[in-house]
Parts: C-alpha cells; structure tokens; sequence
C-alpha cells in the first residue's frame, strides 16, 4: 500500500525570493490576470500552498470511447494523457481552468499536483489531477451531483495543493536536476528518468554504470552544495523570440507540440547547471535537506543502466526501513554488527548450500533403498503393474523425491522390460499448504492411458493438475489422498491387469 509521505513545513518559513523568476527582455510586463503554463503561480512561487482566483471555463468531464483493435500510436499516446478517472451516479468530474493556479499540471517528467477547490460557502472539491492542453492548466475536479452552479465561469475559488505530495514531487524533481549535472561532468549523460511513487527510490537512465568511487564523489559534492543553501531560479523566454544559441535548441527539442505561443524556462542551479524545464523546483537546495545514491545499478538494457537516487521524505524513510532491517537481521544472527553481516550472511549461505547437498545425498540413498523394496516385491517377469503409496514428511513426498524412487527402479530393470509404476503421496501432517502427489512411470502408452483416465474419475475430478510425456506423468493432487482415493488408484490398476 502507497504511504503519503509525512507533513513538510518550509525550513524556517522559507519563503520564495522576489528574484526567483528572472524574466528576460522579451517578456512583457505587467503579466495579464489570465497565465498559461509556464507562467502559473506554482511554477511563479514554488512554495505557494494556496491560491484565490477565479474560474475561467468549466466543462463536463466525458470519458472517451474504449478502442477496439490495435491501437495506433496517436491513439496510444492519447490514451496515457487521460488521467485516469470514473464518475458515478453521486459524482461528475469537470475539467475547470482557473486564472490561474497553484496546482503544477502534469509535465517535465513531474507527475500532476493533486489538492481541492473550495467553492462557495466553504464546499470542498477535490482535484483529482492536473493536465496540460496547449498553454491551459486543466483541473479535473469532482463536483456532487446538484453542486454544478458553483462552478460555472466567473465563480471565485480558492485552490489549496497537497503540500506533502509537491515537497515530495519538487524536492525529487530538484535532485534529479543537481545529481545530472554532477554526472554529465564526468561524461555520464542522463538518457531519461522516473520520478516513481512514494517513497520507492526515483531513477535516472546512464549509459554506463558509474565507480564506487565517482558515486561517493558525486554525492558528497551533491550534499556539500545543499549544506551550503545553493540559490535555484528561472529564467523565462518568450518561446518565439528566443535566439538561436545551442541551449536554445535544446529547449525546442524538449518542448510539446502542442505548445505554442508561450514561455521556454530555463532552470538554474547557481554555479552547476543549466537545463530547460517547466517543473517546480526549489529555491535553495537546503530544502533538500540530504542526497542518497543508491551505489549499486541495475541493468536496463544492453547499453543502459537505473542508477537510484532518494532524498529528502523518502531518503528519511530509507534510512529507518534500512536501520530496522539491519537491526532485525542483526538479533536473527545473534547480535552481529553491521560490519560483520555480510560475511556472517556468506557463511550462512554455504552452510546451506552443503546442507541442502548433503540432504539431496540423503533422500536419493532413500529413494534407492525404497526402490530396492518396491523391485523385491515384484513377482514374475515381462510386463507388470505396481502401486505404492507413501505418507511421511513433506521433503519425501514432493514429486522430485517420488521421480528419484522411479528412476532407480526403471535403471535398474531390464531394457525393453514393460509395466507401470503407480506412485502416489501424501505428507503428515497434513496441513492447508500440504499438496498430494502422483507420479507415474512405465511404457508410455500404459503411463497415458492411465493418466488421463484417473483425471475422470469422480473422485479425482478437477483435483489433478498436471501431465507428462515419453513414460513419464506427474501431477498436484489438490487435498488428501486418503485409503479411498489409494483404492481407486488400486482398482484402475487392477484393471488393467485384465
């Protein structure tokens, strides 16, 4: 089950600084009271938690028709931009666009701001999820059935954000940024990267994986820069009037087709990097408050690696999962410390390899002198039938022990020699997790016929799963295999003695 990561309050109070937004020459001044994305309050003031404006359009929420067939790209694409939401009877969802807004639309690989609406005498409306169309910051809001009057054009509401969910989104999105611009100086560009649900570590994609070394480097340049309160602002372009430079360039490649007339932002962390985004992010890296990098990654592809990263909530998390983890494993191991874990760990797990080896010796010794009997028992030569049933401890009674009794019989037995080995177990005690086995063996035709039609047996019906092939039938028999079921596997041997 998702956590919410815990209650954030700014260090200290910490207010966004008046020179944050750092609108160069081709932006015009005063701002209208109508700002699209890229100019919204949140992206303005990122430690804004509430906002009263007005409602600009309202619409009634319409889920698109499922597709039928293959779907094509477009239609894909389209697909992954609806939020996913359900009205019901009691509930409608609208899409309402505000003046403007606190709650950061979905963009820049920072997932939708989610927070509520209070309309007219204090009616709390939750939005569900934010979504960029164009240059509109589109609220999805569930409004109660007979509420809909509140929420027409013109209407004033006050927007509240879920501050848990941006500290978390924002302080993430921050440290992507700084933790990049730390590894493309030695070379390591970031390919992408997933801001993942709290409180899982968030990844970025690299070409190769970096030394232990240039981790711990990088994250003690990391924490040093957010120990020393780094300053973060934004610098704004007009999106028409932006000179052709080659950081330009790179902002029209990351920017949305479908936005069009509006502001290129530059995000600047002072002194370290430089990179074109519309998310929100801090202004000091204090309120990161510590990075983590994960030293170990994994492979993604044959050409790329997941290098993981946590901070702020969630690395506080992390380091109390991993203080308990240690701590519990450390009492299971009879109070070893930290340092000597893993060659205690080592040991175990040799340990367990030669036991389980020695085990395996141990059952096939078994297997061969329960073969032995099975054999001596056997009267007369050419073609025969047997049934043997065994109930003992779950590790002789797998399908792997009673396959072992079958091959030391059948090795044993003269070439081309024709008959059918029944075996059959059950373990004691017998618990809800036990599971009955049936294994069979033999001449292949013997060993199908019999097969299939012990499957059709009332007693047996729709408890067998499993089957086989080439002399060789095995199955799970669901609940016990009791004096009744042993003698209907007896009966159907019997017959086909005659």
């Amino acid at each position: 089950m998702t956590t919410a990561p815990p209650p954030y309050q700014p260090n200290g109070g910490a207010v966004t600084p008046d020179d944050y937004i750092k609108y160069q020459p081709s932006i015009q001044l005063p701002l209208g009271d109508h700002r699209h994305v890229g100019l919204l309050a949140c992206q303005r003031d990122p430690l804004l938690q509430r906002l009263s404006t007005e409602i600009f359009s309202s619409n009634l929420f319409v889920l698109p028709p499922p597709t039928k067939g293959t779907k094509s790209a477009k239609t894909r694409k389209a697909a992954t931009e609806t939020p996913s939401l359900s009205p019901t009877s009691d509930t409608k969802i609208y899409e309402i666009e505000c003046l403007d807004t606190c709650l950061f639309p979905e963009g820049g690989g920072q997932p939708s701001d989610s927070g509520v609406m209070i309309v007219e005498n204090g009616l709390e409306l939750k939005v569900a999820h934010v979504l960029r169309k164009g240059r509109k910051a589109i609220h999805f809001v569930e409004v109660p059935e007979g509420k809909q009057l509140l929420i027409g054009a013109g209407s004033k509401v006050e927007l509240r954000v879920d501050w848990q969910r941006r500290m978390d989104l924002m302080t993430t999105h921050t440290s992507q940024h700084l933790l990049s611009s730390l590894l493309d100086a030695i070379s390591i560009p970031t390919l992408s990267w997933s801001l993942t649900p709290y409180p899982n570590p968030c990844y970025i994609e690299i070409p190769r994986a970096p030394t232990l070394e240039e981790i711990t480097q990088i994250e003690l340049r990391a924490n040093e820069l957010i120990r020393e309160a780094t300053k973060v602002w934004v610098e704004v372009e007009d999106q028409n009037q932006k000179q052709e430079t080659e950081e330009a360039r790179k902002s029209s490649k990351s920017m949305p087709k479908d936005y069009e007339g509006g502001v290129v932002r530059t995000v600047v962390i002072d002194g370290v990097d430089r990179n074109p985004c519309c998310g929100t992010h801090v202004p000091y890296l204090s309120l990161l408050q510590s990075l983590h990098i994960i030293p170990t990654t994994t492979p993604h592809s044959s050409t790329t690696r997941r290098l993981y990263f946590l901070t702020s909530a969630r690395l506080t998390l992390y380091i109390q999962k991993s203080t308990l983890l240690l701590s519990s494993l450390s009492t299971v191991l009879g109070g070893a410390s930290a340092e000597t874990l893993p060659a205690r760990v080592e040991a175990l797990v040799e340990s367990s390899k030669s036991t389980d080896k020695a085990l395996k010796s141990i059952k096939n010794e078994l297997a061969g002198l329960i073969a032995k009997d099975i054999k001596a028992d056997r009267k007369g030569e050419g073609e025969w039938i047997k049934v043997v049933h065994r109930e003992a401890n779950e590790g002789t009674t797998g399908l792997d022990f009673l396959g072992a009794v079958s091959t030391a019989i059948w090795d044993d037995l003269t070439k081309g020699e024709k008959g059918l080995l029944i075996l059959s177990a059950m373990p004691t005690p017998f618990v809800a997790t036990s599971t009955s086995t049936l294994h069979l063996s033999g001449t292949p035709e013997l060993v199908s016929a019999f097969g299939e039609a012990i499957k059709q047996v009332d007693i047996f019906k729709g408890r067998i799963k499993g089957g086989g092939a080439k002399g060789r039938w095995q199955a799970k028999v669901e609940g016990k295999l009791g004096e009744e079921e042993v003698a209907v596997l007896n009966n159907a041997a019997l017959s086909l003695r005659k």
